[in-house]
């Protein structure tokens, strides 16, 4: 069978270093939204169609995945969860500066606000719960799965920390806990992450 080659529709240029995380949102009405996170440690929102940048904001780091809140209702604005280094992840509302997570100490030059340890290493994945609702899920390379609820982002809702089956990872100790690559919600009440030991794990959510 013939395959087709697909020319790129529009290129979009500005990042200073690898792109490591992108996400789509249909929330806020319009064409949508299209966001992107970079090791140059800014997150950026696109007009894809027209191949042009709307707006950015730095983070004060490396960024390294990043995950859009999906509409649930034509008031809710295009919100971006991006996390990377030091364990570090924030929302973004492009309409102000963002509110970053970070497990260093605060900076009121990139805005960055403590939350202990929840995460000591690089955050990995992140994922919104379905139908605009108010909890986050982030998984890190310390094996951790923590769950954010929105209108209250100082302490995670719930930590998982307890996963440390045999390893099957080289260079991870029998009993460390391996780290946390994959996140999906299963509807609205359970999350499930995926490990270095080629194990998934599902887990029941709640809000309260």
């Amino acid at each position: 069978a013939d395959v087709s080659t697909l020319s790129a529709a529009a290129t979009l240029s500005g990042h200073a270093a690898a792109v490591h995380g992108l996400a789509w949102s249909d929330a806020g009405g319009g064409n949508g939204a299209l966001f992107s996170g970079s090791w140059d440690g800014t997150v950026r929102q696109w007009d894809a169609g027209a191949g042009a940048l709307i707006t950015h904001a730095a983070v004060g780091y490396a960024v390294s995945t990043a995950s859009a809140r999906d509409a649930c209702d034509g008031e809710v604005p295009p919100l971006l969860a991006f996390g990377g280094a030091r364990g570090a992840w924030g929302i973004w509302d492009p309409r102000m500066a963002p509110v970053s997570l970070s497990a260093s100490a605060p900076s009121a030059a990139s805005r960055l606000k403590t939350t202990g340890t929840a995460h000591a290493s690089w955050v990995r994945r992140l994922a919104f719960q379905p139908n605009g609702e108010c909890l986050v899920a982030s998984a890190s390379l310390d094996g951790s799965v923590c769950i954010w609820d929105l209108r209250g982002l100082d302490v995670p809702l719930h930590t998982l920390h307890g996963i440390k089956p045999k390893s099957k990872t080289k260079n991870l100790t029998k009993d460390a806990a391996p780290p946390a690559l994959g996140l999906a919600w299963l509807g609205s009440e359970a999350v499930a992450a995926a490990y270095a030991n080629g194990e998934i794990y599902a887990f029941p959510v709640t809000s309260y």
